[in-house]
């Protein structure tokens, strides 16, 4: 008996779901590395809720109020990191989707962290970080769930 096209692309919407799924659970038990002259330091990506540009080195703002220093630019901490999970929300900040809990309209847009804490969304970016949250929100509402 031959299956109906509507039920196959159901199918493959499922499993692309669960791919996309299990990248964003492998991607938050990955760790990003800092490595200064006094030691190597492994924090995990689940906890980093942003990263914040301080001249020529990063800000790297983590749960349970842990912050760490690193050596590099945002740029460079950028290209390390894996885009489904951070968005460049302007010049300064590089947030973790994963703690992102709301979008603040009010007057500018601003990204509402776990932490508390309000990030500007710059005009430049906001087309390109509105469009990647909502592409993606089905995909971590379901990796949470299952």
């Amino acid at each position: 008996m031959p299956i109906a096209n509507e039920h196959i692309n159901d199918l493959h919407n499922v499993i692309q779901l669960e791919r996309y799924a299990y990248s964003l659970f492998d991607l938050l038990h990955r760790k990003l590395l800092l490595d200064d002259s006094a030691e190597m330091q492994f924090i995990p990506l689940i906890e980093i809720i942003f990263l914040k540009a301080n001249k020529n080195y990063t800000e790297i703002i983590c749960t349970n109020n842990k912050k760490y220093l690193s050596a590099n630019t945002l740029k460079s901490q950028e290209e390390k990191l894996p885009k489904l999970l951070f968005i460049r929300a302007n010049h300064g900040y590089l947030i973790n989707v994963f703690h992102l809990c709301s979008i603040k309209k009010k007057n500018e847009l601003s990204a509402c962290m776990s932490n508390g804490q309000l990030i500007p969304i710059s005009t430049r970016k906001k087309k390109q970080v509105l469009q990647q949250i909502s592409s993606s929100s089905i995909v971590y509402d379901r990796a949470l769930i299952g």
